[in-house]
């Protein structure tokens, strides 16, 4: 689970690992150490399309990081390119409004309908690479299995009327197509902009029903 990530009770630590080969001088050496952990800082903002085509404002209901590896080695490589596909993913506790600094605590992260952010560490997960990904909105339809990836849930309104719900699933990876390799000791910086609703955008699942729809990615 996500908990098991941060070691400690009440002040939260992250692990990190290093190790040292030959003689010790003088009874002391210096190790490098690195962060047993990727860390994923994202942020959103949903502004209202006035397309004719694709009129409309998306209001953000909560954020999940699903499919990570519920286990991981306390050695790795952070330049590790070999596909490792975990052989059981958990999915982080979904975070729904609020904010938490992040101090001693956990992840960061501020939550509200159209604006927001969150800080997620997890363990490696290198999940390869896809070449037919040709453009970021069929990176979901290309997916290796358990690959990682954070999930959206909203509401789309046009014209200040309800008009269906919304899932967004953004595969994670070095770049926005063909990578989905999460590896240790790294930091991701992603940026969101959500503006109306694209139907040919292989991220997203629509519902005019009460209940959310579950797809295949």
């Amino acid at each position: 689970s996500e908990s098991s990530v941060f070691k400690g009770t009440t002040t939260k630590y992250l692990i990190l690992y290093g190790y040292y080969t030959g003689t010790i001088p003088n009874g002391s050496a210096s190790v490098v150490l690195y962060h047993i952990n990727a860390k994923i800082s994202m942020s959103y903002t949903s502004v209202e399309s006035m397309d004719i085509f694709n009129p409309g404002i998306v209001k953000i209901k909560s954020v999940q990081l699903r499919s990570v590896p519920a286990s991981s080695p306390y050695y790795m490589t952070p330049s590790n390119t070999v596909n490792t596909n975990p052989s059981s993913v958990v999915n982080y506790t979904t975070i729904t409004t609020g904010s938490n600094s992040g101090t001693g605590t956990g992840e960061a992260y501020s939550i509200s309908d159209y604006s927001g952010n969150v800080t997620f560490y997890m363990p490696e997960n290198i999940s390869g690479t896809v070449n037919d990904v040709t453009s970021e909105e069929l990176k979901g339809e290309y997916a290796p299995a358990n690959a990682t990836f954070i999930e959206f849930k909203g509401e789309l309104f046009r014209d200040g009327s309800f008009v269906s719900n919304v899932v967004y699933k953004l595969y994670l990876g070095k770049n926005i197509t063909t990578d989905y390799n999460i590896n240790s000791n790294t930091h991701y910086s992603i940026s969101i902009r959500f503006l109306g609703l694209d139907m040919n955008d292989t991220r997203l699942i629509t519902s005019k029903t009460d209940n959310w729809i579950d797809g295949t990615w």
